[in-house]
């Protein structure tokens, strides 16, 4: 199954990253990849695997990357796990686009793509930063669709948590799953992700009720315990 998020996506209010740390599209520019280095920080930590790592990720390039991302939405189960249906079904070039631009605007979300160090796509998600509640939150998580079962989501997200907790500064990430998508909850557990609060029968999928779990990743200390 895809990773997922439900419905409600956006943080609570946002903040605007400093213009030192973009590019001129106004994404982050960063490729950050295991035990590499940015700006002389070490972006090795405690909770990467300690399996080698082959994984990078980088700022989404649209005229690049939405062919891959388009082919893992492969039906309107995954499509409505993936963005709760806030995207129109089918996925197109144009109401991708527009989302992430609306997103970019309302929320400061920055989309990126999981690449191998080959640079075939991985996986897709989108991060943005509440300034005032010092929390990141994780958004329209998905992978390659021939890749999910492997653990290839599961270092994706390692990954996007160390650039939340290294780069941003983050102390808390958070995000929405529903409870219909099991696999990916798991995952999100294995990584950190732990469950606040869920919301009951919120969604309405061809006459199922689904309900939204609410999650979030608190930044380890030293130690491997939570630094709050």
């Amino acid at each position: 199954m895809a990773l997922v998020i439900g419905k409600g996506i956006g943080p609570p209010a946002a903040c605007k990253r400093k213009n030192d740390e973009r590019g001129n599209s106004g994404r982050y520019r960063a490729v950050i990849g295991c035990g590499e280095k940015i700006s002389g920080t070490a972006m090795y930590s405690s909770f990467m695997s300690e399996r080698e790592c082959h994984m990078r990720i980088r700022p989404y390039i649209e005229s690049r990357d939405f062919a891959s991302v388009e082919t893992w939405i492969e039906d309107e189960k995954i499509h409505a796990l993936w963005c709760a249906d806030l995207i129109p079904y089918p996925v197109t070039k144009e109401n991708f686009h527009a989302f992430l631009e609306k997103n970019a605007l309302e929320w400061t979300d920055s989309a990126y793509v999981a690449t191998e160090k080959s640079g075939e796509l991985i996986g897709f998600f989108c991060y943005s930063v509440n300034a005032g509640e010092d929390a990141g939150f994780l958004k329209l998580v998905i992978v390659d669709r021939n890749k999910r079962g492997s653990g290839y989501g599961n270092e994706m997200l390692k990954l996007a948590l160390q650039y939340a907790f290294e780069i941003t500064g983050v102390k808390t990430v958070r995000l929405n799953v529903f409870d219909e998508n099991a696999a990916a909850k798991h995952v999100y557990e294995k990584v950190g992700f732990r469950e606040d609060s869920i919301d009951r029968n919120v969604f309405s999928f061809k006459g199922e009720l689904w309900s939204r779990c609410h999650m979030t990743a608190a930044k380890r200390g030293p130690e491997g315990s939570d630094k709050t």
